[in-house]
């Protein structure tokens, strides 16, 4: 559950662009579609650039807070 929180953010700002992406033909196909693809691209996004961003962060604080 952790794993859902740490990309609900992404989630919440990708979600309506593949919901724009995918054609609406098929109900119950979109749907799965539209989750697995969101799920996907907002844990790309976590891992790729939120982690990457705040380790960043953190070393630039650990080198401010220790001159």
């Amino acid at each position: 559950m952790v794993w859902l929180g740490l990309i609900s953010y992404p989630l919440y700002l990708l979600h309506l662009l593949v919901i724009a992406v995918i054609d609406t033909s098929i109900p119950l196909l979109n749907i799965v579609l539209w989750v697995a693809v969101s799920i996907a691209l907002s844990w790309m996004v976590y891992r790729w650039f939120e982690v990457p961003i705040r380790r960043l962060g953190r070393r630039i604080t650990t080198v401010a807070a220790h001159p």
